[in-house]
């Protein structure tokens, strides 16, 4: 991009820079304010910066972005904003017209344009990956010499990781035939379910099918986009949106629903926001969006669950019960979804449902932002863990792998042994129980 094309993109977002009256409600919520207390770090610190960006561009573009990439993208400061400025679509715009402008890192390229919107050779990645976990250890992997191993990453050597899987959701499901082109509902898996938690995904096609609804899932599913996105890359970001166009085009279906918030939030929001593929793909991405649900909230549109879950509630034990809480993931805020959920999970037979303090607060993970900002990351993240152990809770569900990885991680750091599940899987273990 050259620097007149940057000028004029820049300008494109200075509606916004001018609409913000600084009144500061978004430091009142944002989640890295509250550790860092730095101006630069709040919503209108960084529309300030982008404000005056044009000048500093010039020479320090690297430097820019790097202040522009602080920033968790869980859209606290968009919600309480009183004027409803789309804030978290300024700050993604202003990283994928600066990164134009700059250029892309040549292993960002790799993963975004090559590895990642190729579900194929993605995995066969993972695979060799997988392999090699369990050929450090006869038991498998996650064992005592592959954490050695990744002691000595230095960007994995904190963090408490999580295994990749022998087998992903896909290659499990597709063993056991549940591909079908002509079913109603289509299960966007999303990469962390598929390639490390494919017990969620289980899950969510058990349920599903215990509610009566037949599922079709998505054949060679890329990425949903958001890591190039976040990251500022266009062409990446485009790409993988253009596959899975085509993916989804190949089904189909009336809902696609996913067990991931950010997916989720990325097809619905993002799809139709942030392409550069014309009006054709304009059109393609919005019919996605527009038929896009979180799993959790087509499951609870359903009468049928409902009906179960009481059926199960009149043999709850008395004795016995396990402490359960839900942490709400940032991108699940908009509508009422995260509080059908809690009205659920405090109806379930066999639990006590308990809140914790600070209920909505950020676990931290924020996606790159956990890898680029680790330490920040954890302390944001050490306050939600803490908050969930002092609530008394046995087991902390939610709606988002992603905040599932902080949370385990975060677990594992304070030394505690509450477990972190996805709502799915409660749900399953409840409808599937004699």
């Amino acid at each position: 991009m050259r620097l007149i094309e940057l000028i004029h993109a820049l300008e494109e977002l200075q509606t916004t820079c001018d609409a913000c009256n600084r009144c500061g409600m978004c430091q009142a919520v944002c989640p890295l304010f509250k550790e860092t207390g730095r101006e630069g770090d709040v919503a209108r610190g960084k529309l300030s910066l982008i404000d005056g960006l044009r000048q500093e561009l010039l020479t320090r573009p690297d430097r820019v972005l790097q202040r522009l990439n602080r920033c968790l993208l869980c859209g606290a400061c968009e919600r309480n904003c009183p004027r409803k400025l789309n804030l978290v679509d300024v700050f993604v715009k202003a990283r994928l017209i600066i990164t134009g402008y700059s250029g892309l890192a040549a292993h960002k390229k790799l993963i975004f344009r090559v590895l990642l919107g190729h579900p194929k050779l993605f995995d066969k990645a993972t695979g060799i990956l997988s392999m090699l976990q369990q050929a450090m250890d006869g038991s498998g992997p996650g064992t005592d010499s592959w954490k050695n191993i990744v002691k000595h990453i230095p960007f994995l050597k904190e963090r408490h990781i999580i295994p990749l899987a022998r087998r992903s959701f896909h290659t499990r499901m597709k063993n056991e035939g549940t591909f079908n082109t002509e079913r109603s509902v289509l299960f966007f898996t999303g990469c962390l379910i598929d390639k490390m938690m494919p017990d969620v995904g289980v899950a969510c096609i058990s349920v599903l099918k215990r509610i009566g609804v037949d599922v079709q899932l998505l054949e060679n599913e890329p990425c949903c986009g958001i890591p190039a996105l976040a990251s500022g890359d266009s062409l990446g970001f485009d790409q993988l949106l253009v596959r899975n166009l085509d993916a989804i085009s190949r089904h189909s279906f009336d809902v696609m629903v996913t067990a991931c918030a950010t997916c989720t939030m990325t097809i619905h929001d993002f799809w139709p926001k942030m392409h550069h593929g014309g009006d054709e793909i304009g059109k393609r991405a919005l019919d996605a969006a527009g038929r896009v649900m979180d799993i959790n909230g087509y499951v609870l549109t359903r009468t049928d669950i409902v009906r179960i879950i009481r059926e199960k509630s009149g043999h709850k034990p008395l004795n016995n019960l396990k402490t359960l809480t839900f942490h709400e993931p940032c991108h699940l805020k908009k509508g009422d979804v995260s509080g059908r959920i809690r009205d659920l999970l405090k109806n379930l037979p066999g639990y006590r449902y308990v809140e914790t303090r600070e209920p909505g607060a950020c676990c931290g993970m924020g996606g790159s932002f956990n890898l680029t900002h680790y330490g920040l990351s954890r302390a944001i993240g050490g306050k939600k863990a803490r908050n969930i152990v002092e609530s008394g809770a046995e087991i902390v569900c939610t709606a988002c792998p992603a905040c599932m990885m902080q949370l385990k991680d975060m677990m594992h750091q304070i030394g505690s042994t509450v477990e972190v599940k996805h709502v799915m899987e409660i749900l399953a273990e409840i409808l599937n129980s004699e």
